[in-house]
């Protein structure tokens, strides 16, 4: 199954393992996707456009529904349509006072709750995706042995030794030591509740693409039936075209359709004149 993220637990060795796909979808009249490279109204904060996606879609439709409904911008979203509406305030802001909170909160819940029935038609999925497959295993980490070497290489005379040593109480009166085997179960708990291990790899430098391909196109379907015909019947378009010449000439001349044939003569002196015969409906 593709996933888009991802989520790792504190004190774990989490191994993940990638597999990519491509995908190419058909637009109308086979599919129902889009050539779309951009959004049409969310832009960056940078003011760049964004690219689309499905995912994008949505929320840009769900910032124009916010806007358009309640009259802020819900902060959750990250400000996709910030560049754009920066002037109107967030539906959180506790600033404009407790009633202002309550009725906006509550907008944006029945916004949240009904905007995927309105944006779904609007946002279809877009022809060219790139998906991850995920696969992962973990287990317990650190390893008690590796805390000192840990504490060497990625802590020591930086922010997070501060952070640390600011936890537990360590000052210049009471030293951090590596020896000590209290002191290396503090930095094992800091450690264990702090960061994480994670190898990311792929298996394979193959990726897998998946492509729709129409069967046909109009013009290769009629080219099949004609052919087809021609094949039992011996049925070509000349043949086709003589037969339906043939047909008309015969209800003109029998008067099948109600038609009144014109004689046309001329005189030695040029002068046209013109006689008029009815014929009577022989069926």
């Amino acid at each position: 199954m593709a996933q888009s993220s991802y989520q790792v637990i504190m004190g774990r060795d989490t191994d993940i393992k990638v597999k990519v796909q491509t995908r190419g979808r058909l637009t109308q009249p086979w599919g129902n996707c889009v050539r779309q490279e951009y959004l049409d109204h969310a832009v960056s904060r940078s003011g760049k456009p964004i690219t689309y996606t499905k995912d994008a879609c949505l929320d840009e439709c769900y910032e124009i529904q916010l806007k358009q409904t309640c009259g802020c911008r819900d902060i959750t979203t990250m400000g996709l349509m910030d560049t754009r509406y920066s002037d109107v305030i967030y539906c959180g802001d506790i600033k404009m006072g407790l009633e202002y909170l309550i009725r906006n909160m509550t907008c944006m819940t029945n916004i949240r709750n009904t905007f995927e029935m309105i944006c779904q038609k609007n946002c279809p999925v877009e022809c060219k995706t790139i998906e991850f497959s995920l696969t992962s295993s973990d287990a317990q980490w650190p390893d008690p042995v590796q805390t000192a070497s840990f504490y060497r290489s990625f802590m020591e005379g930086n922010a997070i030794q501060d952070t640390f040593l600011e936890m537990y109480g360590y000052n210049t009166s009471n030293m951090f030591n590596e020896t000590s085997p209290l002191h290396l179960y503090n930095l094992y708990k800091f450690i264990l509740k702090h960061f994480t291990k994670v190898n990311i790899f792929f298996p394979s430098d193959t990726y897998f693409v998946l492509e729709e391909n129409a069967k046909s196109t109009f013009s290769q379907a009629i080219s099949q039936v004609a052919s087809i015909l021609n094949f039992w019947t011996g049925v070509t378009v000349l043949v086709f075209v003589e037969i339906v010449d043939c047909i008309l000439k015969i209800c003109h001349q029998s008067g099948c359709l109600g038609w009144n044939k014109k004689e046309i003569t001329f005189s030695a002196d040029n002068n046209k004149s013109e006689k008029t015969v009815e014929t009577t409906n022989l069926g």
